[in-house]
């Protein structure tokens, strides 16, 4: 009887685990594909932006489930997204720097600048050094180890 219920216990943690990434994978694609469209009001996008990190730090296994387009990859659609709100200033770049330091790993990285902090921060959260190729990026069997 114990070890039946030892044996549920780690399956019930085993898929909150997995339905954890999976919804944080959700939400970084959901907002990988809506900054990839194009700039928009960064404002707007703020609340969802806030719903990725927070994703992100119960899941940080999310950062490494990439699309095979490069555009739509999350690392890079951060760093898409904090220069589009330092370009709009205001509040708005305020706001995002505050958020973009609160995600996993940022204190690992180094720079005077917010955005070169950013720029450090996605090239470590980058599994493929591809480039940038007409066909999304992707090059199989040219994974880079993240720090």
């Amino acid at each position: 009887m114990f070890v039946g219920l030892n044996g549920m216990i780690m399956l019930t943690l085993a898929v909150s685990f997995l339905l954890s990434v999976r919804q944080t994978v959700q939400e970084g694609r959901s907002f990988a594909g809506l900054v990839s469209t194009g700039p928009g009001e960064t404002d707007r996008h703020i609340p969802r932006l806030t719903d990725v990190i927070a994703g992100l730090h119960s899941a940080p296994h999310a950062l490494w489930y990439g699309h095979t387009r490069r555009d739509r990859r999350l690392p890079d659609a951060l760093l898409r997204f904090a220069r589009e709100a330092e370009r709009a200033g205001g509040p708005s770049a305020e706001r995002t720097r505050a958020l973009m330091s609160d995600l996993p790993h940022w204190g690992a990285v180094e720079g005077d600048r917010f955005l070169d902090r950013m720029e450090a921060w996605t090239a470590k959260h980058r599994l493929h050094d591809d480039g940038d190729h007409d066909d999304g990026g992707a090059r199989p069997g040219r994974h880079v180890a993240a720090e």
